[in-house]
């Protein structure tokens, strides 16, 4: 296995499911620029009727948190619940 610090909290449960709880990191910082993970889960909720995609309002349905490897750029992956696509 290959484990990421991402900034997150979660645990892994007897089924061996990951449930991210918490952040130890709200931002990360792109291309220079400090990106709000929250406000990408925010926007990516909001676009989510437009976008058709079917989500249930009383589970969390998608996190974004950040990756970052020594000597590399930072990347923000997103975890979701629905299928999707990066377009």
């Amino acid at each position: 296995k290959i484990w990421y610090e991402t900034g997150d909290l979660g645990y892994i449960d007897k089924r061996g499911f990951l449930t991210l709880s918490g952040r130890l990191k709200r931002f990360v910082k792109i291309g220079g620029e400090m990106v709000s993970l929250t406000a990408i889960e925010e926007t990516l909720l909001a676009a989510s009727g437009e976008q058709g995609w079917k989500i249930n309002p009383d589970v969390p349905s998608l996190a974004a948190c950040s990756v970052e490897e020594a000597n590399k750029k930072s990347e923000i992956h997103l975890f979701t619940t629905f299928s999707t696509s990066a377009e």
